[in-house]
Parts: structure tokens; C-alpha cells; sequence
């Protein structure tokens, strides 16, 4: 497990590539370490955020179909 001073490293990046639209960080730490692991890395706030936004560009995908 990263150190405190490396896991705000890795919040403040993932937060900032999550308001850019980008959280790809997040969505790899989710499909390695499921949402427990992610969530301790990256905070349940963040974590939730990302799988809402996931759960809603899924189901545009397929309305589009």
C-alpha cells in the first residue's frame, strides 16, 4: 500500500483526471482491486463518482443501439 504523502499524490491526480473526463486511473484501480481497494486508494467519494459516471455512459451506449 502507498504511503499517505503517495496516496494524496494519486488523489489529487485522479480527482483532477475525473473533472477532465478522464478518470481512466480510477476505472483501472476499479477493474484491479474492485471498489473496496479502489476505495481505500482513492476515497468512496471519488469511487462512487466514477462508477455513476460509468453506469450512466453504459447505458447511453446502449440507447444508441
Amino acid at each position: 500500500m502507498p504511503r499517505e504523502e503517495e496516496l494524496k499524490e494519486l488523489r489529487a491526480t485522479a480527482w483532477q483526471e475525473f473533472m477532465l473526463g478522464r478518470p481512466d486511473q480510477v476505472i483501472t484501480t476499479l477493474d484491479t482491486l474492485g471498489s473496496a481497494g479502489a476505495g481505500e486508494i482513492y476515497g468512496a467519494d471519488l469511487v462512487q463518482r466514477v462508477r455513476k459516471l460509468l453506469s450512466s455512459t453504459h447505458q447511453m451506449t446502449v440507447a444508441r443501439r
